[in-house]
C-alpha cells in the first residue's frame, strides 16, 4: 500500500533517533495526541477501515506498482533544525532505504557522502551498525525491536495498516479545517503509543502523522509528520517534501530518489565479515 511510503519520511527521521523504553498510561497517551478530554468533536465515518485503505491506494498507487514491487529504493535529504537558547542551528544528512521482500531493509545515513549509522533489518532481527568503528550490534527483543519490527511493517509494499497494528479504528474530524478520516492505529506491543492519521477525505492524501516520541530522560513529546508537495514518481504518488517536528526540532526532509524494482544486491542485507558482531 502507497500510505508506507507515505509513512517513509516519517519513519526515517523517527528510527534516526534512539527512543528510550517508558511507561505511560493509555489515558496519558490520548491526552497528548488529543484523543482523550482534549479530542476535537468527531463525526462516524462513512467508510470502514478497509473501504478508506482501499480508497488510498486507489488515489496514491493506482496501478498497484508499488504494492507489488518486490524491491524498492527510496533517497531523502534532511535538514534537522534544533532551537538551544533561542539559537537554531542546522544539520544536513541523506538517508538511503533499501527494500527487498519479504522483509528485508537496509536503512544507510550520509554525512558529507561518508555512511555514519547503518541498520540492517531481515528475519524479524534488527542490527545497528557503526561504519566508522566497523562494529554491528543486535537489537535484543524488547520495546525497541518492536517498535523497529512495527515501522519495518509500514515499509513492506505489500501490507496494509490491518496486517501491521492489532487494532485501527477510523472516524471524521476537522483537521485545521479540513474535512478529514482519522485513523487510530494501535501497535500488538501497547506499550509503543498510537498512530495517528488524517487522511484528506476529498484526495485521500495523508495530511498529517502523530505519534509520541519516548526520550532517553524519560520525557515524551508530541511527534507531528506533516507530508507536502505530493508528486507522481512515475505511476506513484508521494510527498516530495515532509516536515517532522518534536521536542523543539525541526526536520524537512526532500526525495532525491525513489526506484521501484532497482537490481539491490542480497549482499547489500548482509553485515560485513570484517564488522566485529556483538549478540
Amino acid at each position: 500500500m502507497m500510505r508506507k511510503i507515505l509513512f517513509a519520511a516519517f519513519s526515517l527521521c523517527f528510527c534516526f533517533y534512539f527512543i528510550a523504553c517508558s511507561f505511560y498510561t493509555r489515558e496519558e497517551q490520548y491526552s497528548m495526541l488529543r484523543l482523550g478530554l482534549y479530542s476535537p468533536e468527531t463525526y462516524r465515518s462513512d467508510l470502514s477501515v478497509q473501504q478508506l485503505i482501499a480508497a488510498m491506494q486507489r488515489a496514491n498507487d493506482p496501478a498497484k506498482k508499488f504494492m507489488n514491487a518486490e524491491r524498492y529504493l527510496l533517497k531523502q535529504k534532511t535538514v534537522a533544525e534544533t532551537e538551544v537558547d533561542n539559537r537554531r542551528t542546522a544539520q544536513e544528512y541523506v538517508t538511503e532505504i533499501k527494500f527487498c521482500k519479504p522483509d528485508s531493509i537496509r536503512w544507510t545515513h550520509y554525512r558529507n557522502g561518508k555512511p555514519f549509522k547503518i541498520n540492517i533489518c531481515r528475519n524479524g532481527a534488527v542490527w545497528e551498525i557503526d561504519p566508522l568503528s566497523k562494529r554491528a550490534e543486535k537489537l535484543p527483543e524488547g520495546f525497541g525491536l518492536d517498535l523497529f519490527r512495527t515501522m519495518i511493517a509500514l515499509l513492506n509494499p505489500s501490507k496494509t495498516y490491518l496486517d501491521v497494528f492489532k487494532d485501527v479504528s477510523v472516524d471524521r474530524v476537522l483537521e485545521d479545517r479540513v474535512p478529514c478520516y482519522r485513523l487510530v492505529c494501535q501497535a500488538y506491543n501497547e506499550e509503543i503509543p498510537p498512530y495517528v492519521i488524517y487522511v484528506n477525505e476529498k484526495t485521500f492524501r495523508t495530511m498529517k502523522v502523530e505519534t509520541i516520541q519516548f526520550k532517553d530522560d524519560g520525557s515524551q513529546s508530541l511527534y507531528i509528520s506533516i507530508p507536502q508537495e505530493y508528486t507522481w514518481f512515475g505511476d506513484v504518488l508521494m510527498p516530495r517534501v515532509t516536515t517532522v517536528t518534536y521536542s523543539g526540532q525541526r526536520n524537512i526532509s526532500m526525495v532525491l530518489e525513489f526506484i521501484l524494482n532497482p537490481n539491490i544486491p542480497d549482499e547489500d542485507f548482509q553485515i560485513p565479515e570484517r564488522f566485529q558482531i556483538k549478540l
